[in-house]
């Protein structure tokens, strides 16, 4: 399975961003991938960033997202890609959105979405709503959770996809901080998965988007240019560069945790 991880220019313009997932989803497809994934915010943008508080949600074009929404999911069904992309979920007239990525397989259906659990403090200001659960999804033989820009900071939600069975993680953040590059591969290497981390690129124009090994290294980074484009990787569970981390590190690990730990906690 050929993984693509995005950076793309978001803005507060809906119907622009729509048009740039859908030439990234060409391009990718057109190499063969999967398996796209873009960043926080890729469709609705994140107006935290244009906007001084959070009344303008009341003037946010939802109909305008929605549109957008089922023209990608179009695009999905007409490649047979798998895509993944953050956006603003609508709650309840008097509550603010979720922070969520929607996750569209290649039949244009919603599989799932998943809401941002761990919400910074800024988010947390009347901004956003904070999500409740994980969520895994399998895609060909692979099994799939989501998490979403900070959240790459508590161990506690890749440790529970881990136990949830997960391969790999869509990791989907408006920008890539220094310590947040160290982190992704801090939690792919501790749970031997793969993490594919897609950025805004406006927004993260000095560390790109990529992929990352269930080794911990690096498989495959964009551009540092800040333009659009994407990192492009094979998952493979067969590899046997992978052999050590998928079939010794993360059973045994697995069974030290189960056992060991619970003692000394």
């Amino acid at each position: 399975m050929l993984l693509a991880a995005a950076q793309t220019t978001s803005s507060s313009d809906i119907s622009a961003n729509g048009e740039v997932i859908r030439r990234m989803l060409m391009d990718a497809a057109g190499q063969g991938a999967s398996l796209i994934c873009f960043g926080e915010g890729a469709l609705s943008g994140y107006p935290k960033r244009y906007f001084d508080n959070p009344d303008i949600w009341a003037d946010f074009d939802w109909a305008q997202q929605e549109a957008e929404l089922r023209n990608i999911a179009q695009t999905c069904q007409d490649l047979q890609v798998y895509a993944a992309l953050g956006y603003a979920r609508a709650q309840e007239p008097a509550l603010p959105p979720r922070n969520s990525l929607i996750v569209f397989g290649p039949d244009g259906k919603r599989i799932s979405h998943y809401d941002k659990r761990v919400l910074s403090y800024g988010e947390s200001q009347g901004w956003y709503q904070a999500g409740q659960e994980p969520i895994v999804f399998d895609m060909n033989g692979v099994r799939v959770g989501c998490a979403i820009c900070l959240e790459i900071q508590f161990p506690e939600i890749f440790s529970e996809y881990a136990r949830l069975g997960t391969d790999l993680i869509i990791h989907a953040s408006s920008e890539l901080s220094p310590f947040f590059e160290i982190a992704l591969q801090a939690q792919a290497g501790f749970y031997c998965q793969w993490v594919m981390s897609a950025v805004c690129a406006d927004q993260s124009q000095d560390i790109p988007a990529g992929i990352v090994g269930p080794d911990g290294r690096w498989l495959a980074r964009g551009s540092s240019d800040g333009k659009d484009g994407f990192a492009l990787c094979h998952l493979d569970k067969s590899a046997p560069e992978f052999e050590i981390a998928l079939s010794k590190a993360r059973p045994w690990r697995e069974k030290v945790r189960a056992q060991t730990l619970k003692k000394v906690w």
